[in-house]
């Protein structure tokens, strides 16, 4: 493993493409930091201490490992400030020359990392994804040289598979809501007192979440319950099947009277995970099937891609 200083030269370029281990390595870790210093949401720490290494074997990657453990995720306070986006091309520049390449094995773990100071384990695989090793006409970002080196769909990219697993415990899920929540509600004037949340799922996969939040809005006190029920289906397809908001607050069921609308609609929509990742420009050749869902000490998300 290579160390890695976030304070390297950013004007760092290949000397060929691929070329060995070290060059992809530092080449994916120089990726890697740039996506999460550009976050304007999160505050990452332990960045410092992801193991990465990669074994390349000419122009095949033949085994891929990202260890995150002990990294720390922390919302950012909202400050109204948007930090500089990178500077980054209108267009894709066009590519000068491919190289077909192949990855054959990658881990992602994290055992555990931290998300506002709550454990999440994290456990990922993927295999046989072919890909080229692309050299663009010029910098993708023109602010960072080594984006003129990157990685490109192939036509044809194989017959990847994978599979992966988030798991946190069940009792932690409210208290990361709630530090989530508050500062987000201190922006619009109010006050989260406490919250408490219980989740349940049942051997279809249907999980039904129960909450209660105790909020302050100047002089006024109230608690708000909340009941949604979805279901996750195994092709990765979310549906809402009941979202109820009540409160004996007299002002707060009012303004929820005036939201039923809004409720009746989210009752019934239906998220399609992999139609969202395609969306985003993940690879439609990389699709989540098999999802499950498992609540009892720890609430736990696996699935395969395929």
């Amino acid at each position: 493993m290579r160390p890695w200083n976030r304070h390297d030269d950013k004007s760092w370029v290949p000397d060929a493409w691929p070329g060995d281990s070290a060059t992809v390595e530092r080449r994916l870790r120089d990726e890697l930091f740039a996506e999460i210093a550009s976050s304007a949401d999160m505050r990452i720490s332990g960045f410092d201490d992801v193991r990465t290494t990669v074994d390349l074997d000419g122009a095949e990657i033949t085994h891929l490992l990202i260890d995150a453990t002990g990294v720390k995720l922390k919302m950012k306070p909202g400050n109204g400030a948007t930090p500089e986006p990178q500077a980054k091309a209108e267009t894709e520049p066009a590519i000068l020359d491919r190289i077909p390449g192949a990855l054959r094995f990658a881990r992602i773990t994290a055992d555990p990392a931290s998300i506002q100071g709550y454990d999440i384990r994290i456990d990922a695989t993927l295999q046989n994804v072919a890909f080229d090793w692309a050299r663009y006409e010029t910098p993708v970002r023109a602010d960072r040289p080594a984006t003129a080196f990157g990685i490109a769909d192939a036509d044809d990219s194989g017959a990847p598979s994978g599979a992966f697993s988030v798991r946190m415990r069940a009792d932690d899920l409210g208290p990361m809501i709630e530090s989530v929540a508050r500062p987000l509600m201190k922006e619009s004037g109010m006050r989260l007192r406490r919250l408490d949340t219980d989740v349940t799922a049942d051997d279809d996969q249907n999980v039904t979440i129960d909450a209660v939040a105790a909020v302050r809005w100047k002089v006024f006190y109230a608690t708000v319950r909340a009941h949604v029920e979805l279901h996750v289906a195994r092709d990765a397809i979310i549906a809402v099947k009941t979202v109820r908001l009540s409160s004996r607050n007299p002002l707060i069921a009012l303004a929820l009277r005036l939201m039923r609308e809004e409720l009746r609609e989210a009752e019934g929509r239906r998220l399609d995970l992999n139609a969202e990742a395609a969306a985003d420009g993940a690879s439609r050749t990389l699709r989540v099937h098999d999802l499950r869902v498992r609540v009892a000490e720890d609430i736990e998300i696996s699935g395969r891609i395929g």
